[in-house]
């Protein structure tokens, strides 16, 4: 087996293909004995020939390369010296981590940890190899059907590649949130959510699933399981009235349930909600709170911002003496100041109504200000009145 890229230091001292030197055969051996024998090696080519070219990089290139622990032959060696791909880099935030290779050398070394699995998958997005949980040395016995739709080797050879990217997924349970906006058959306003909460049972059936295309682009699982679940969704607002919504969500939930699972997925839980808002009546919105909270942030935010438009409206209507909204085109009615029974006097400070003979308001115990007079025919005004009704007369 050979090494692709070593220096022909490294490759004489190991007995790498294409040399005539034996190599190295002190085996089983640390690392640390190893590289310490790749010293001596390096010191014997400077005795023999100063000018023997061996650069810097040369010399280090053992030792950056090879990972602690113990050897027992010189195929452990190049194992662990070819090149790797290591799903370790998956952070445990992210759902599926792709690697646009687009080519994969032979003989690369695949790290799978625990929790995660790979899968080989064609630049057309067709599932090829899958792998669980280890290490492999990706080749035409671990990597059959990949091996097929590349290039196949010439006998022998060892500098060859694999046609594919290298994409991992967690194993982990994902919980994601999916919505839908739209207008039923009845022209009413609907949005349904589904929270999923699932697990990866079989990568090889969701890379051929409808979120195949998506999963060597995204990491979010909500971008990859909305073009399985978003259908579900549109299909029941489009064709259902705004009555009968509550009625097919358990039907609905099933749906979503069957059709994830012959996606690979193991489905633990499936809720569906709906909004609906309602313009009739006072204009207010029916809202479940469970729903609410649910609900992403902003569109809580915009449904919260309408419900207290809504409420506010209402208030107004249902409040004497305010005005409600007014319809385009009309003219809003002029306000009539409050009436007063004949013989009473308006507190000053809170407004409310006395005896034309007390001196102190029985409301609020503030001094009752002798009323306005008109200054053009004596009548008394109540307050905030600007102008006589007697005489017409503008009042101070």
């Amino acid at each position: 087996m050979g090494l692709l890229n070593a220096p022909n230091i490294v490759s004489d001292f190991l007995g790498g293909e294409g040399t005539e030197s034996g190599g190295f055969d002190g085996y089983p051996v640390t690392r640390a004995q190893l590289l310490a024998k790749f010293q001596e090696h390096l010191a014997e080519q400077d005795a023999d020939d100063p000018d023997s070219g061996i650069t810097p990089a040369d010399r280090t290139w053992l030792s950056d390369r090879l990972p602690e622990g113990a050897y027992q032959n010189p195929g452990d060696v190049f194992s662990a010296l070819l090149p790797v791909i290591d799903g370790s880099l998956l952070d445990g935030k992210e759902w599926s981590h792709p690697l646009r290779l687009g080519d994969v050398a032979a003989g690369t070394r695949l790290i799978v940890p625990p929790s995660v699995v790979a899968v080989l998958v064609s630049r057309q997005g067709q599932s090829l190899d899958a792998f669980p949980s280890g290490q492999f040395l990706l080749s035409e016995d671990s990597a059959p059907r990949t091996t097929a739709v590349s290039r196949r080797p010439a006998k022998g050879a060892t500098r060859w590649t694999l046609r594919a990217d290298p994409v991992f997924f967690s194993k982990l349970d994902q919980n994601i949130k999916i919505e839908h906006s739209g207008r039923s058959k009845s022209g009413s306003s609907i949005s349904l959510f589904a929270d999923i909460r699932f697990a990866l049972a079989d990568p090889a059936k969701l890379v051929q699933s409808p979120a195949g295309p998506t999963l060597g682009r995204s990491q979010k699982p909500e971008q990859a399981i909305g073009p399985i679940v978003v259908p579900l969704l549109k299909g029941v607002v489009d064709g259902a009235d705004a009555s009968s919504i509550s009625a097919q969500i358990p039907t609905l939930e099933g749906s979503i349930r069957s059709t994830l699972e012959a996606a690979g997925l193991a489905v633990k839980s499936v809720k569906v909600s709906n909004f609906i808002p309602s313009m009739g009546g006072a204009g207010m919105f029916a809202m479940n709170p469970e729903m609410m909270a649910r609900m992403p942030p902003e569109a809580r935010a915009m449904m919260e911002a309408r419900m207290n438009e809504a409420m506010q409206r209402r208030a107004m209507a249902q409040t004497p003496g305010v005005p409600g909204p007014v319809p385009p085109g009309t003219t809003a009615p002029t306000r009539m100041p409050p009436s007063r029974p004949p013989g009473a006097r308006v507190c000053p400070a809170c407004h409310a109504s006395n005896p034309d003979t007390v001196k102190f308001c029985h409301t609020c115990g503030k001094p009752m200000a002798a009323p306005p007079k008109c200054p053009s025919c004596g009548k008394e005004a109540a307050p905030g009145i600007k102008f006589c009704g007697n005489c017409g007369t503008r009042l101070p």
